[in-house]
C-alpha cells in the first residue's frame, strides 16, 4: 500500500512527470521479468480472439489514452 505522503506527491505530478516516474519504476523494478502461468497465457489467448471476432467490443488505442489523459489530467 502506498503511504499517504507519499501517493499525494504522485496526485499532484503532471502527466508527463508521471510517465517519467513509471519509466523509472519499471526501469528499476522486476515487471518485466514476471512469467506468465499456462492459465494467465490461456485468458491472453481467449480474449485476444475474442477481440478479433468482434473488434467493436473494444476501443482504439487512441481513445483510450485519451480516456487515460482526461482521467489523470
Amino acid at each position: 500500500m502506498v503511504n499517504l505522503t507519499l501517493q499525494r506527491t504522485i496526485d499532484s505530478l503532471s502527466m508527463e512527470d508521471r510517465a517519467s516516474l513509471l519509466e523509472y519504476l519499471e526501469r528499476t523494478s522486476n515487471f518485466n521479468d514476471t512469467t506468465l502461468t499456462e492459465a494467465q497465457l490461456a485468458v491472453i489467448a481467449s480474449r485476444d480472439a475474442e477481440m478479433d471476432a468482434n473488434p467493436s467490443i473494444g476501443v482504439s488505442e487512441d481513445e483510450f489514452m485519451s480516456k487515460l489523459r482526461n482521467k489523470w489530467a
